[in-house]
């Protein structure tokens, strides 16, 4: 615990600085940002694959995948395509969607439509909590957006 204390304080004490690179925008001020990641780290289940859209299938292309991670071992590989999750299609902004993405806590059970190599494909998964490292790397990466974020705005006025 007193790691991840260590560790978050040292990412806010990144927030200061603009040279890194981000993704995500975020809005929020960097302590309610902060907040709200460490808790979204706490309590989502953790397949372990990065992925990107895909627009001609409506799913999502697997661009990695962790070791030892749940998709690892259920056999999920990079180009596979996610289309849909306990029989619901990943192609859109459903409610069943949202509420499968709701669910998605340690030890939830999800079962992945793949297509690979023009084939569908089933794969059974165990979701877990995501690992400290993963985890970190996530909520720098977002507080280092979010600062860059900050710093435009401060240059735009």
């Amino acid at each position: 615990m007193l790691k991840r204390a260590l560790v978050l304080f040292s990412l806010v004490a990144l927030v200061a600085s603009s040279a890194f690179a981000g993704g995500e925008r975020c809005s929020a001020d960097a302590q309610t940002c902060l907040n709200y990641m460490a808790k979204k780290v706490d309590s989502k289940g953790w397949l372990g694959v990065h992925y990107e859209r895909n627009e001609e299938s409506g799913g999502y292309t697997i661009t990695k995948v962790i070791a030892d991670s749940p998709a690892s071992e259920a056999g999920l590989k990079v180009g596979d395509i996610l289309v849909a999750m306990n029989g619901v299609s990943m192609g859109g902004k459903s409610e069943a969607l949202q509420a499968e993405w709701q669910n998605m806590k340690p030890g939830y059970k999800v079962t992945y439509k793949v297509m690979r190599n023009g084939y569908d494909k089933s794969f059974k998964v165990s979701l877990a909590k995501m690992p400290e490292d993963v985890a970190m790397q996530m909520v720098g990466a977002h507080m280092i957006s979010h600062a860059e974020t900050e710093d435009a705005t401060a240059e735009e006025e």
